[in-house]
């Protein structure tokens, strides 16, 4: 792919005149043909539902290069690493194909900015193959993308949030903000919110340092550090917390000094989202220099207690890693840890389509992927038949 100049890439908040904004009108119009479209959708023979899930797959990970390229330009992602979404959304697509159940029927969904395609596929795939019509909300930083699925709308639709709070509104709406949440749950409807969280590594003395270092970096770093399961807060134990550092700082300023036009495939740090999301991640490193903090060290832990004691005390918990040999020791600290998802000698860029990913505490509610990211989409109904004369 080529490269392009800087002074191309989108700096604009809104792209208005490309990307059309939806208003109330549409969003009220799209709620009213997908409560019109869920029953034609759910009265297909499960393996035609299934045929064209896959089909989905197949054009998404045969189209990566336009994707990566879109969101290259409009988010800034460096599309070096890009063909690690499409693919976990094909496996999403392939994963969901084919299954059944008793659908919620007109069902919405609001996704964040920094994945796009992969967000969308999270609730497309699981919703879909239910049986259910899907109203999807893009967010306005990076809508090129989301807008290029089949039979997609090209609105990134602001107004979404306010059809949650008046009737009708969407059987089922997921990923919401606290405020809109609390508005679809007033009004009866099914209601999710998976919001992300601050990620925490421990490292103890008797894990693989060198390896753990290099993974730390990778979560920090990966995506430009736009994504919700980075590598927020280390924990290093006192004893390797040098030879830590040997492989951190560099392989971490590897990535940041290999920066620039994110249509390079060499690039490995593309710049931010827009300029409110730069001028947010300015804010916070001007804070950190103002801190006791050292910035580029991490915690500095003595004892397992006090490592988990530090890691849990936050409101958040979306992911959270640990690095040891010693397999007692890391079922302890899986057990212990305030998070949805626990990884062991490996971090954020591992993921598993058929095993439940989500939110504790502040980090919001809901599973995603596996059996649980499907029983979300479906309504339960019991049936009890009387079959004597």
């Amino acid at each position: 792919m080529g490269s392009t100049a800087l002074s191309d890439i989108e700096t604009r908040l809104f792209i208005s005149n490309e990307v059309a904004e939806a208003g109330k009108e549409d969003v009220e119009a799209a709620v009213q043909y997908a409560k019109g479209a869920w029953e034609e959708w759910f009265a297909k023979d499960a393996s035609d539902r299934s045929a064209a899930l896959v089909k989905l797959g197949e054009l998404i990970v045969a189209n990566t290069a336009k994707f990566a390229e879109l969101e290259a330009i409009s988010m800034g992602t460096p599309s070096a690493f890009y063909h690690m979404q499409t693919s976990i959304a094909s496996k999403l697509l392939n994963y969901f194909a084919g299954i059944a159940g008793d659908p919620y029927g007109d069902v919405a969904a609001i996704i964040p900015w920094n994945v796009p395609i992969l967000m969308a596929l999270n609730k497309i795939a699981p919703a879909v193959a239910a049986g259910n019509a899907i109203i999807m909300k893009t967010s306005e930083k990076p809508p090129r993308s989301p807008s290029s699925l089949p039979n997609s709308s090209r609105k990134p639709a602001s107004s979404l949030p306010a059809s949650c709070k008046s009737s009708p509104a969407p059987a089922k709406v997921e990923k919401l903000s606290p405020a809109t949440w609390r508005s679809a749950r007033s009004l009866l409807r099914v209601a999710s919110a998976p919001l992300g969280g601050k990620a925490s590594i421990i490292l103890f003395e008797d894990g693989n340092v060198e390896e753990a270092a290099r993974e730390c970096a990778i979560s920090v770093a990966f995506n430009s550090g736009q994504t919700c399961t980075s590598a927020a807060r280390l924990y290093v134990q006192e004893s390797v917390l040098e030879p830590f550092l040997a492989v951190f700082r560099p392989t971490f300023e590897g990535f940041l000094t290999n920066h620039g036009d994110p249509l390079d495939p060499k690039v490995t740090h593309g710049p931010q989202a827009d300029k409110l999301q730069y001028e947010s991640v300015l804010k916070f490193i001007e804070a950190g220099k103002n801190s006791t903090a050292q910035m580029l060290t991490g915690g500095n832990l003595r004892t397992e207690e006090e490592a988990i004691t530090r890691a849990n005390a936050t409101e958040y918990g979306l992911f959270s890693s640990v690095f040891t040999r010693d397999i007692f020791r890391a079922i302890r600290i899986a057990k212990k840890y305030e998070s949805g998802t626990v990884t062991i000698n490996c971090t954020s860029h591992y993921q598993a389509v058929d095993m439940a990913f989500g939110d504790v505490k502040g980090s919001g509610d809901g599973r995603e992927y596996g059996r649980w990211g499907l029983d979300s989409w479906l309504e339960i109904k019991s049936v009890l038949i009387d079959l004597t004369e």
